[in-house]
């Protein structure tokens, strides 16, 4: 999830010397008169063990159903989005070539040709063929300076294939794999620029990374299969502080107050005053809905201001003849 999303509402401990992540937005869960760190205690289960995983389950919830809908107002107004649908491969195995163990990082770097606000690379896989198997070995990847790591386990002989589902935050992406004690087959970069920097696609291509320098041809066993995407929450960021972090408050406290009411825990809590909190969470959705359609009539002439690629208006425009 988009880290501005994901702390658009921030959910801060109150234990003392905790670090807190800041809110995006500026709201605060505390900041509802209702929740309260006993109440939310009484209504945790073996579903939660722990009351901030309620608020947290709450909180993703509520982002997940404002994304959903969001996709929905653009299509009513007629914005599409162009998705690069096809997966680019970059590289290809030749294992009648072979890069010796060395103790370095080795792999591919993967730019993005046309980087924009919203417009974002998107690394779907990762495919690694080395000569021997490892037991336990770090994939590693690096976007705008953060490292990302991921334990795996390689087969030998054969091209091992992962699944990352990663949308890079910066305009290339670096994979890496620690070589002192893995010899790799060849990856032939396929997906690299041409005489003159031409670009082989619309979308981005690729470099190798042989430890200390990029070259041209060489992935060290390390292939990607990339394409772009349209990351829309984005969109939703640069709106958090106006409308889109109060309408998520809103959303959560009205799924806080659902989890109380079907919390099978029993306590005085969860059994006396069921109609109030039923009552207090008609309420919550209701403004949630209100705040909802407010910024669904705004968003609209919010769009008009959006110039990216990356979204298309499908609406008939009107020019005055010249």
């Amino acid at each position: 999830m988009n880290t501005c999303l994901q702390n658009i509402v921030s959910i801060n401990s109150l234990c003392p010397g905790v670090s807190n992540v800041p809110s995006t937005s500026g709201w605060d869960i505390w900041q509802a008169a209702e929740v309260k760190y006993k109440g939310i205690a009484a209504i945790t289960d073996e579903k939660y063990i722990r009351g901030m995983n309620v608020l947290k389950a709450a909180r993703d919830r509520a982002i997940m159903e404002v994304e959903n809908d969001f996709g929905k107002i653009l299509l009513g107004e007629g914005y599409s989005t162009n998705d690069s649908l096809q997966l680019i491969d970059a590289a290809i195995f030749n294992t009648n070539i072979t890069n010796p163990a060395t103790s370095l990082a080795r792999g591919i770097t993967i730019y993005g040709a046309k980087p924009s606000f919203i417009r974002k690379l998107k690394i779907s896989t990762v495919s690694i063929c080395p000569v021997q198997s490892v037991e336990s070995i770090n994939l590693k990847v690096w976007d705008n300076n953060v490292e990302y790591t991921y334990p795996i386990q390689l087969v030998g002989g054969q091209v091992n294939q992962f699944n990352l589902d990663f949308v890079a935050s910066g305009d290339k992406v670096r994979i890496t794999l620690d070589n002192t004690n893995l010899a790799t087959y060849n990856a032939q970069i396929i997906c690299r620029e041409g005489c003159g920097g031409t670009l082989p696609n619309e979308c981005g291509y690729v470099r190798g990374w042989n430890g200390t320098n990029e070259i041209k041809t060489e992935g060290f066993g390390i292939s990607a299969a990339f394409g772009c995407t349209c990351d829309l929450s984005q969109l939703l960021c640069a709106w958090s502080k106006q409308y889109i972090g109060e309408i998520v408050f809103w959303k959560m406290r009205s799924l806080i107050m659902e989890e109380r009411l079907y919390s099978d825990r029993l306590n005085n809590f969860t059994i006396y005053n069921r109609e109030e909190a039923e009552k207090k969470r008609q309420e919550f959705e209701a403004t949630y809905i209100q705040k909802w359609n407010e910024f669904a009539m705004a968003a609209p002439q919010l769009m008009l201001k959006v110039k990216e690629s990356c979204i298309t208006c499908n609406r008939p425009s009107f020019k005055p003849n010249v």
